[in-house]
């Protein structure tokens, strides 16, 4: 086998492999079914990566955004703008009721809060929506409650770095939260389906096809080299 064709299928098979690896976590995901119910969820469950849904009725407000670059052949053909908000478990009906009664039962204030992360243009207008309707309310410029955004997506790690940390904590702060009440794991708006499912299984096929051509172009190279002829 020819050193640069050598070269292709390894790469190949690399890339492959990669592909397998990073969209066969959704499809798994997506095919094990498991949901957690954001709106009756207890801190201990964002521990895990594992999908997840429900109504997000309170955003208590966006705290960081991150762009990144999109790059071919070293040239940049777009951005990716990621917003990160501060959201409550609690569901439209509950903060109806604190809203409506502001010493109502202890047992409706949330006890912890997650972040949630997207990078969908429409997902990030109807959250910004909602943070405008109860700023809306509270101001007394309507009477209406806004309407919750229907989520679904998986969790996943929070970013690590130090000025993601500190938006974050100084934010959480300003919301009347601890560090401790805040979920490890973040929300992401990138709900696992069945395109992932398919991409997974065709790039694992690539992949085997790859080592099978791969494995047949050695063996062939080093029986070439070991015949001869004898006298």
């Amino acid at each position: 086998m020819k050193s640069k064709l050598l070269k292709f299928i390894i790469v190949f098979v690399i890339i492959c492999a990669a592909i397998t690896f990073g969209v066969g976590k959704n499809a798994i995901l997506y095919l094990k079914g498991d949901y957690i119910d954001f709106n009756h969820s207890d801190i201990s469950d964002y521990k895990k990566v594992t999908m997840i849904k429900g109504e997000i009725s309170g955003v208590y407000g966006q705290f960081a955004e991150m762009t990144e670059s999109r790059k071919s052949y070293g040239i940049t053909t777009g951005k990716t703008v990621t917003n990160y908000y501060l959201v409550g478990i609690n569901d439209t009906a509950t903060n109806k009721k604190i809203y409506e009664d502001l010493d109502s039962d202890p047992a409706y204030e949330e006890n912890f809060v997650v972040v949630l992360s997207s990078s969908r243009k429409d997902m990030q207008d109807k959250l910004a929506a909602n943070m405008d309707g109860w700023q809306d309310l509270l101001n007394g410029k309507t009477d209406k409650v806004p309407e919750p955004v229907q989520f679904e997506g998986k969790l996943w790690k929070q970013p690590t770095d130090k000025e993601y940390i500190n938006y974050r904590e100084d934010y959480v702060l300003d919301c009347g939260f601890n560090s401790s009440q805040v979920a490890d794991y973040r929300m992401v708006d990138n709900p696992p389906g069945k395109s992932d499912v398919i991409i997974a299984c065709i790039a694992a096929l690539l992949t085997l096809i790859g080592i099978i051509v791969l494995i047949a172009g050695l063996l062939s190279a080093r029986g070439s080299k070991s015949s001869g002829d004898y006298y």
